[in-house]
């Protein structure tokens, strides 16, 4: 269910690419990307080099799909498991996945191969990432109980989460999603809870999309609103361009101008611009550039 709307509703030259999916056995495959960059931020050294690395392994048996995905970052110590959760069909239209996975919540997809950019917004700096636990989806509506350990951006303090999720076409292109997490923390009044929804609009070669963020921390100086507004053009069947102006909860700002350009079906060359204004006295504007390579198999 992450991010179906707007992966499923977007033009192929936007954010799409093509993946291989080796198939190892009857019931095992494999699908992954390469992922190398380089970067330069005011106020930082630029950097080139291997940003990602990952191999999804998919087992689809009957009513039983499993998948373990593999991951390996520059700024990790060496690889990790990044996601890996058993499902099962039920037969009426419902699916139980237990185990490690991404949340439900979010415009912005966690892999580069769902992005319109190279970077994500920074209004997404307070969703949740991956979590430990047990969902259950039907059609277009999911709950999930999980520990609530999301990579530090909504930490749990030993508590757990509960989130819920739900889409719909509204009308001929336009779709909608909302969503909520609720934290239950084990720290005196730690409680927390997001609410996140978006829709997006697709008309043509045109997409595009609105987030908001609702975020109700432990004291009223955490409670925040963050939001995103992106449009994204396919000029072309291999090229498109995207905009993207976003609010974190500091009141800063991010405006990123974005290029996609698919080389082959399995890759693909995004260049960014981009500026972040912290809106904070004696904090700078800063402003940075990425071209970003992209392979997938």
């Amino acid at each position: 269910m992450k991010k179906q709307i707007a992966i499923a509703s977007a033009v192929i030259a936007a954010s799409s690419y093509s993946f291989a999916e080796i198939v190892l056995t009857e019931s095992l495959s494999v699908e992954g990307f390469v992922d190398m960059s380089w970067s330069d931020i005011d106020n930082a050294a630029s950097e080139i080099g291997l940003d990602q690395v990952e191999f999804n392994f998919l087992f689809s048996a009957g009513a039983v799909n499993a998948q373990v995905d593999i991951e390996y970052e520059e700024d990790d110590a060496g690889a990790n498991i990044e996601q890996a959760f058993v499902s099962y069909d039920l037969g009426n239209g419902a699916v139980v996945t237990a185990g490690r996975m991404a949340s439900q919540l979010g415009f912005e997809d966690f892999e580069p191969t769902g992005l319109y950019q190279v970077t994500n917004a920074v209004s997404t700096r307070n969703l949740p990432g991956y979590d430990q636990g047990v969902k259950v989806t039907y059609g277009d509506f999911g709950i999930a109980v999980v520990d609530g350990v999301t990579d530090g951006r909504i930490a749990d303090n030993g508590g757990y989460s509960i989130e819920v999720a739900y889409s719909r076409e509204l009308t001929e292109g336009l779709n909608g999603f909302v969503g909520a997490r609720f934290n239950q923390t084990d720290v005196a009044n730690g409680d927390t809870s997001v609410i996140n929804a978006y829709v997006t609009y697709v008309t043509g070669a045109l997409l595009l999309a609105a987030e908001v963020a609702i975020n109700d921390g432990t004291t009223d100086a955490d409670d925040v609103t963050d939001y995103q507004l992106m449009a994204n053009y396919s000029y072309s069947d291999k090229a498109s361009v995207t905009v993207r102006y976003a609010v974190a909860e500091d009141s800063s700002t991010g405006i990123t101008l974005a290029h996609n350009y698919a080389l082959a079906d399995n890759l693909a060359l995004i260049a960014e611009v981009g500026q972040i204004d912290p809106d904070a006295d004696g904090v700078e504007t800063l402003t940075g550039a990425a071209v970003e390579l992209l392979f997938t198999f």
